[in-house]
């Protein structure tokens, strides 16, 4: 028996094993990477809430413990809010601007429709499984 080629075996252990992963059927989660401003002012609602809510801010994570169906009504008054404006500006003759933002928040309607929406769907997607 020979000695081994000692060239082709340490050859052999610096190869990398070719990487595997198999992601047919599953979720794309890179989608999101699409819409980098909608989930930052999604974010930025979310911030303001723990971060400058008056009189207290709320807890991270408080909004676990409401009701779906609050947050359903929420989507409806900031729908309607915004809808308000956009239709006191179609009437106006110079078109004010931020018209769509909450007045509390001076953050977007849509952004505080988009959370709620978010966390309606969270709460209602666990309850299910529950």
């Amino acid at each position: 028996m020979g000695l081994p080629d000692y060239a082709a075996v340490a050859e052999l252990a610096s190869r990398k094993p070719a990487g595997r992963k198999d992601d047919g059927g599953k979720l794309d989660m890179t989608l999101f990477d699409d819409m980098p401003l909608a989930l930052e002012a999604v974010a930025e609602v979310m911030q303001w809430a723990i971060t400058k809510k008056q009189p207290v801010p709320y807890d991270r994570g408080s909004w676990l413990g409401v009701s779906a169906d609050r947050y359903r009504a929420a989507i409806m008054r900031h729908m309607s809010a915004a809808n308000k404006q956009a239709n006191a500006d179609l009437g106006a003759v110079t078109p004010q601007p931020n018209l769509e933002k909450d007045a509390e928040t001076n953050l977007l309607h849509l952004a505080h429709v988009a959370c709620s929406a978010l966390f309606a769907l969270e709460l209602t997607l666990r309850n299910r499984k529950a």
